[in-house]
C-alpha cells in the first residue's frame, strides 16, 4: 500500500474488474436477485494509477455494501458503480440501496480498528482511504436510510 506501482491505466477497466469480483462475492453469499450496475464515462482516458491498489480499495467499499445488503435482506439489492469526468478530475461513485449506517459507525469510518462487524479488523476503510490518499484523491461518504454512497475524486 505504501509503495504503489503507477502505470497507464483506464479506470473503467479497474471498475469493470471490480464489478465482476463483486458479482462473484454476491453469488458466493447466495444473494438473491443481486444486481451490480455499471455506469461508466467511456470518454475517460488512461491515467497514471496503481490498478491493483485501486481495485482493492473499490472492492472493499463494494464488499461492505454487499455484506450489509445480505445481512439486512434488502429487497432488490444493488451495488452501483459509476465514473465521470469533472473539471479535469475523475469522479467515481460506489453506492448501495441498503439501510444506511448508524451515526456512530459513519462518524468513525476511516479510523483504524473501529468496526461493528463480527470478525472484522476495522482496517478495510482505513486502507481504502490510504490508497485514495496515495493517488492524490479524496473520499467522502453519505449515508441515509436509502443507502450508502462513497464518492472518490482522483
Amino acid at each position: 500500500i505504501y509503495s504503489p506501482v503507477f502505470a497507464s491505466v483506464n479506470i473503467n477497466d479497474v471498475l469493470t474488474e471490480t464489478a465482476a469480483s463483486v458479482k462473484a462475492l454476491a453469488a458466493a453469499l447466495k444473494a438473491v436477485d443481486f444486481r451490480v450496475t455499471l455506469d461508466l464515462d467511456r470518454g475517460i482516458g488512461a491515467r497514471n494509477l496503481d490498478a491493483s491498489q485501486l481495485k482493492m480499495a473499490f472492492f472493499n467499499l463494494c464488499k461492505n455494501g454487499v455484506e450489509a445488503l445480505v445481512e439486512y435482506k434488502v429487497a432488490s439489492p444493488e451495488i452501483r458503480i459509476s465514473s465521470a469526468q469533472q473539471n479535469g478530475s475523475i469522479v467515481l461513485v460506489m453506492s448501495d440501496n441498503g439501510p444506511g449506517m448508524p451515526p456512530e459507525i459513519a462518524s468513525n469510518l476511516f479510523v483504524a480498528f473501529k468496526t461493528k462487524k463480527e470478525g472484522g479488523t476495522g482496517l478495510g476503510l482505513t486502507i481504502t482511504k490510504k490508497i485514495v490518499d496515495v493517488h492524490g484523491g479524496t473520499i467522502k461518504c453519505e449515508t441515509s436510510n436509502k443507502g450508502t454512497r462513497f464518492t472518490i475524486t482522483l
